[in-house]
C-alpha cells in the first residue's frame, strides 16, 4: 500500500529539492585579473588598463606596480593584482567583472606610502569604471608617487634603481641610483662604470641636504661635446647616522667608524655583480672606478687601494684623512699591485691640514710604486668643503680618469 505524504511534508520535500538543484547548477562570477583564454583571447567583459606613462626618474627600476580597489578590499600590495610589463615595456593589467559592476581603484608601488598622485603632487581621486559586455581599454599616465614628491632636478637617464637595496654585509637597506649615458637606450654600446658615495647629493637637489654635484648635467654636457663616450654612474646613498661608521675601516673614538671593510665588500661582492648583470657595463677593472668626497673620499681612496684588482680609477675629493692615524700607516704599507689612477682635489679654503694630509699620502703611495702620472692632485685656492666646489671638479676628474 502506497504511503500517503501529508500535504505539508510534500511541500517541504519540493522546497528541499529546488534548493538542492539550484545549488548544483548555480554559476558564480569571480573577480579576477586572469581573463586571458588558452587561445590568447580576452573575455568580452574585460578592462585592459595600460600605464603609458610613469614618473621617469622616480619609479624605481626594481619596483612593481599594483592596483588596489573595491575588488580586492583596497589591498595596496596584493600579489594577485600586480601589473606586468607588456611587449612595449608598459605596465598592464586585465580585469573582468560582471556586466554592470562598478569598480574604484588606484595604483601603488606596493603600499599606500607609494600611492599615485597627480603630477603636481596633489591628491589623485579614485579612478572608476563600470563593466559592459564589450572589451574596453584605458591608457593611464601616473603623475607622481606620494613618496617621491619634490622639486626634482635630476635629468637625462637618471633613475632610482631601488629604494631599499639590501646590504647583506651590514644587514641594512639603501637607496641606489643610476645615471645612464644619453645614448644608452638608442644603442647597444657597453660602458665603463663609476661607483660614487653620498648618492643623495649627486643628481637631485630635492634629495640633498647640502647641495648637488650635478653629475647628470655634467655628463650629458660632456657626452654632447663628444668629450666622453659615456659612463654609467652608480650612486649609493649614505647611511645617515651610520655614514661615518660605513665610510671608514678604522675607528675614531670620538666619531665612530670601523665598518668600512663591510661597506666595500658590499660594493665589490654584492652591488657590482648585480649592476653588471642588469646593465650593459664593461665589468673589467680597466673600466671600473670609485669616487667620493670628505668621508666618502676616504672610503673611496681606501677601497681603491684595497681592491686594486677591481678598480683602476679613483676620485678622492677633500678626503677626511684626518680621521685616523691608520691612514698614513695604510698608505705606507700598501704596495702598488696594478696600474691605478688616483685623482685628488681639495680647496684652499678647507684648511692647511687637508692639503698637507693629501701630500703625505701621495708621497707614501709614490714610495710604494705609484707614479706621478697616476697621482694627480688639483688644489683650488678658493675651493671650500662643499658639494658646490666638488661639482666644479667633477668634469676634470672624469676626463682625466677615463
Amino acid at each position: 500500500m502506497a504511503q500517503i505524504i501529508p500535504r505539508r511534508g510534500y511541500y517541504l520535500i519540493l522546497l528541499f529539492a529546488f534548493l538542492l538543484l539550484n545549488s548544483c547548477t548555480k554559476t558564480t562570477t569571480s573577480t579576477t585579473n586572469e581573463v586571458v583564454g588558452t587561445d590568447g583571447s580576452i573575455a568580452a567583459n574585460s578592462l585592459i588598463l595600460t600605464l603609458t606613462g610613469v614618473p621617469d626618474y622616480y619609479t624605481p627600476l626594481t619596483d612593481t606596480v599594483f592596483i588596489a580597489g573595491t575588488f580586492n578590499n583596497w589591498n595596496p600590495g596584493d600579489v594577485n593584482w600586480r601589473l606586468k610589463k607588456n611587449n612595449k615595456g608598459q605596465w598592464q593589467i586585465i580585469i573582468s567583472q560582471p556586466v554592470g559592476t562598478t569598480i574604484e581603484y588606484k595604483f601603488t608601488r606596493g603600499s599606500w606610502v607609494g600611492v599615485e598622485t597627480k603630477s603636481n603632487g596633489s591628491y589623485q581621486p579614485n579612478r572608476s569604471y563600470t563593466f559592459t559586455n564589450t572589451q574596453s581599454k584605458k591608457n593611464i599616465v601616473i603623475g607622481d608617487w606620494q613618496d617621491q614628491l619634490g622639486n626634482h632636478t635630476a635629468t637625462g637617464n637618471t633613475r632610482i634603481v631601488d629604494m631599499d637595496f639590501y646590504i647583506p654585509e651590514l644587514n641594512r637597506y639603501r637607496r641606489v641610483w643610476v645615471y645612464l649615458p644619453i645614448d644608452y637606450y638608442s644603442s647597444s654600446k657597453t660602458y665603463p662604470t663609476l661607483y660614487m658615495q653620498d648618492g643623495q647629493n649627486l643628481f637631485d637637489l630635492s634629495r640633498s641636504a647640502f647641495g648637488e654635484w650635478k653629475c647628470d648635467e655634467t655628463m650629458m654636457s660632456l657626452e654632447q661635446k663628444d668629450s666622453t663616450d659615456g659612463i654609467i654612474i652608480i650612486g649609493i646613498d649614505n647611511a645617515g647616522l651610520d655614514r661615518i661608521n660605513e665610510y671608514s675601516p678604522w675607528v675614531n673614538n670620538q666619531y665612530g667608524g670601523g665598518q668600512g671593510d663591510e661597506y666595500m665588500e658590499f660594493i665589490v661582492n654584492t652591488l657590482k655583480p648585480w649592476i653588471d648583470a642588469r646593465f650593459r657595463t664593461l665589468p673589467d677593472r680597466n673600466n671600473t672606478g670609485i669616487m667620493g668626497s670628505s668621508m666618502g673620499g676616504l672610503i673611496s681612496w681606501y677601497g681603491g687601494l684595497q681592491y686594486q684588482q677591481v678598480f683602476s680609477k679613483v676620485g678622492v675629493f677633500s678626503p677626511s684623512f684626518w680621521f685616523s692615524p691608520q691612514v698614513d700607516i695604510y698608505a705606507a704599507a700598501t704596495d702598488k699591485v696594478y696600474p691605478t689612477k688616483f685623482y685628488f682635489t681639495a680647496g684652499g679654503q678647507e684648511g692647511a691640514s687637508v692639503n698637507q694630509d693629501i701630500q703625505e699620502v701621495r708621497s707614501a703611495m709614490h714610495d710604494n710604486g705609484f707614479t706621478n702620472n697616476e697621482l694627480k692632485y688639483v688644489l683650488v685656492p678658493n675651493g671650500t668643503h662643499s658639494e658646490s666646489f666638488w661639482s666644479t671638479q667633477f668634469d676634470d676628474a672624469v676626463l682625466w680618469l677615463y
